[in-house]
């Protein structure tokens, strides 16, 4: 026979003939072997794991759970605007009351919180992932509780009837070998305060208590902007503080007012008449280059108001702003870009980046930013 080059084939070695022999006689019992030691395996690791599970007991369940259970602040701060958005209003001649259970129920449901069931320990089951459950469910109810006895001391919800406490208990199924084992599991450290079983709403107007309250107020903040880059960022900024990145929100809701000033120096330059606004081109290309720094933009925009308050005066009075509310502002505005600029190295705040800080920041500037759209919204003509 020839081979691909046209010439004579060899004939192969008899030790390949031999080699190639003995490998075809002895396939089948490596192969043999070779499943042999994979069952093999299998069955260890099978009877690890149902060791495992033997191994955790009401003690291990306990632990994940309390190490995976967290209460924040944030939590309690989204369930007070959430318990008071699915509060029922009040009737033509009946109060605004609710039970207090339902309520928890159907607010806990808009974060996708439902109770899990029985924990059930057998191989193939999602031990973890239920175990991962119930510490979140624990933690979004103690955040629902704790939320209700804020409202309940801002005097927003008035407590009515008997006290009770939530449900801690669940039922434990353990399933191993032939045989299968049942009680209860209970997390006594998750356990909540008394809270009342029937809450009853304040007939105060939701004004009265939104601006004592901050975590309400901002379910309020955002305003109208007619900049998308704004807008975003303002909503970006609210996201990062309920996430508790509060440098991240100074920063974001430092961009917004970035933005905010700026667009409004713009409409001001743009609603002179035309000799004036040729006089103010050097000032408004000012406020299109972005290599100059906010701090000079700013200081162009406040001294363009306070010197020109002849020409500015029909749009201040329509605009319903007064001088000593956009020098409020443009205090504001000093003191966040002063907060901003942590994020340059070297640079220390003075004004600390917490919750209470960060929340006073976003309290005030709604109505810092408020006044300076009006502004906007005058100078533009709408």
């Amino acid at each position: 026979m020839l081979d691909k080059r046209g010439l004579p084939r060899r004939a192969a070695p008899a030790s390949c003939l031999g080699f190639c022999a003995t490998a075809l006689c002895i396939a089948p019992f490596i192969k043999a072997e070779c499943e042999a030691k994979l069952s093999w395996r299998c069955s260890s690791h099978r009877y690890l794991f149902h060791h495992r599970l033997r191994l955790m007991n009401e003690q291990s369940i306990q632990h994940h759970v309390y190490n995976r259970a967290a209460v924040t602040y944030q939590r309690i701060s989204t369930m007070k605007g959430l318990l008071l958005q699915h509060f029922p209003k009040a009737g033509s001649n009946t109060p605004s009351r609710t039970n207090t259970d339902d309520l928890i129920r159907q607010s806990l449901q808009q974060v996708n919180m439902k109770r899990p069931g029985s924990i059930l320990i057998e191989q193939g089951s999602n031990t973890v992932d239920v175990l991962d459950d119930i510490a979140d469910y624990l933690a979004w109810e103690l955040s629902a509780i704790e939320a209700i006895h804020h409202l309940i001391g801002a005097c927003v919800l008035f407590p009515i009837g008997g006290n009770q406490t939530n449900q801690t208990t669940f039922s434990l199924l353990q399933k191993h070998g032939g045989g299968s084992s049942s009680s209860c599991v209970e997390f006594l450290a998750l356990q909540s305060p008394n809270y009342p079983n029937q809450l009853m709403r304040s007939h105060c107007g939701s004004d009265g208590y939104l601006l004592s309250d901050p975590d309400l107020f901002l379910n309020c903040l955002l305003p109208w902007v007619p900049n998308q880059a704004v807008s975003e960022a303002l909503k970006e900024a609210i996201r990062c503080f309920r996430a508790e990145l509060y440098m991240a929100s100074v920063v974001m809701l430092g961009k917004a007012s970035e933005g905010v000033w700026i667009e409004l120096g713009k409409s001001l330059i743009d609603s002179l008449p035309e000799p004036k606004r040729m006089k103010k081109a050097k000032d408004r290309s000012t406020l299109d280059n972005p290599i100059d720094g906010f701090g000079r933009k700013l200081k162009l925009i406040v001294n363009m108001v306070e010197t020109g308050q002849t020409e500015f005066s029909q749009l201040i009075k329509y605009a319903e702003v007064s001088l000593d509310e956009f020098r409020l502002a443009n205090q504001w505005s000093d003191l966040l870009r002063d907060t901003r600029n942590v994020v340059h190295y070297g640079n220390e705040p003075h004004l600390a980046h917490n919750h209470e800080n960060v929340a006073t920041l976003l309290l005030s500037g709604s109505k810092h930013l408020k006044a300076l759209l009006a502004l906007q919204a005058a100078a533009g003509g709408k």
